[in-house]
């Protein structure tokens, strides 16, 4: 599961020529003609204030076999993207006393880790990417790791497990390793720090987000498991993965699900967003205090030009936007899927893109910038901000 490196230099086009409707209809097309391209099926943007979404737009198809289009309700894997919700709730467990950012994982687990450093792992090494722990590929990217039609069999404790425990099935001391205290961006070090939580607070993942998480923020169609949602309200992740054994384009589950599977829809987690715009609060519901808010942020120096505060990454990008402007968020990618979701708090905006497909690696940036594109638009949105209604079908041919 990745996550996108956005370049130093994005081209934007903010102010695009003609009236309100010319502007917005100028954009859809441009959109349109983008996923057309890069064969993909469905994709919902949005652009977002303190509360919550300002306007949304939803293009094409969420699933290409029965031809549902994609609504502002369709819910996206969101790939890493779902790592703010691992950062989010290890604030809420300081906040409540539960446990501390310095705080070591090994007496919370039920296993030893087999790494010479894993006594000194904290849950900020974790969120950080600092713990030593490496994704190996053929590990990771495998069965063990992505089941096709289901939610993953395999619990997600054992799965740790089997990975990083001596006797595991998937261990490999030099390889699934690297030296602790040092960068290396980890998804199944991200899937620990959610299983060291749950354990810390005697409460499953899932059940602990949902409750603490989404239910406050009114996030109803937002949901860790396939189980949770009937096949129509998901966008059906559009690939062609070269994983033995893997059709293309079926649903999947995750065995490390905390790192990238959530799936929740644009007006769902343009709310989320709102929230981290407001420091913790939406709409007069606030779930966390603005000093713990605050420690989403540690580690991270100002003057940086990226960096990586609680599974919260840092972006200084060039462009037509004022020169180095600062946004924060996470941008993510699994088979089928992209997402991207970033805020400025100077501006109190921030941009939201779901694609159930994957562009070229070349054209990534291209999306991003028509995320960007939505600042240019908020004037157009004010008048009419919902264009989810009658979505574009995009042809592919």
């Amino acid at each position: 599961m990745k996550k996108y490196i956005l370049a130093g230099a994005i081209a934007l086009s903010a102010t695009l020529p003609g009236s309100a409707s010319d502007k917005l209809q100028t954009y859809k097309s441009n959109v349109e003609a983008a996923l057309a391209d890069q064969a993909i099926p469905g994709a919902a943007l949005a652009l977002v204030g303190p509360e919550g979404a300002i306007g949304q737009m939803c293009f094409g198809i969420a699933d290409l076999e029965t031809g549902a289009a994609v609504t502002k309700d369709t819910a996206f894997t969101l790939g890493s993207t779902s790592k703010m919700v691992i950062g989010m709730a290890i604030v809420q467990a300081v906040e409540k006393g539960i446990i501390q950012l310095d705080q070591k994982i090994a007496p919370l687990i039920d296993f030893e880790i087999g790494f010479k450093n894993a006594d000194q792992i904290t849950f900020s090494d974790l969120a950080q990417h600092r713990s030593g722990i490496v994704d190996r590929e053929d590990a990771y990217l495998s069965k063990a790791t992505y089941y096709q039609g289901a939610d993953h069999p395999t619990l997600l404790g054992d799965y740790l497990k089997a990975y990083l425990s001596e006797s595991g099935e998937h261990y490999h001391a030099a390889t699934n390793f690297s030296k602790h205290g040092e960068y290396q961006y980890s998804n199944i070090g991200s899937a620990l720090a959610a299983y060291a939580l749950e354990q810390a607070v005697a409460t499953p993942f899932d059940k602990l987000t949902t409750s603490d998480i989404f239910g406050p923020l009114g996030m109803e169609n937002t949901a860790w498991f396939l189980s949770e949602y009937q096949t129509d309200e998901l966008a059906r992740p559009h690939y062609d993965l070269g994983m033995e054994g893997f059709a293309p384009n079926e649903f999947y589950g995750l065995a490390t699900w905390p790192d990238g599977g959530l799936h929740s829809s644009i007006s769902d987690f343009s709310k989320f967003i709102a929230m981290m715009i407001n420091a913790g609060e939406l709409s007069g519901t606030r779930i966390i205090n603005k000093e713990n808010f605050d420690l989403l942020f540690a580690g991270l120096n100002g003057d940086n030009e990226r960096g990586y505060g609680l599974f919260l990454e840092k972006f200084r990008l060039k462009g037509s936007l004022p020169d180095r402007t600062t946004f924060w968020g996470h941008t993510g990618s699994d088979p089928g899927v992209v997402t991207f979701a970033v805020y400025n708090l100077d501006w109190k905006r921030g941009v939201l893109l779901m694609l159930n497909g994957e562009p070229e690696e070349e054209m990534v940036n291209d999306f991003l910038a028509a995320s960007f594109d939505l600042f240019g638009l908020e004037n157009e949105f004010r008048i009419a901000p919902d264009h989810c209604n009658n979505p574009l079908r995009v042809v592919i041919d």
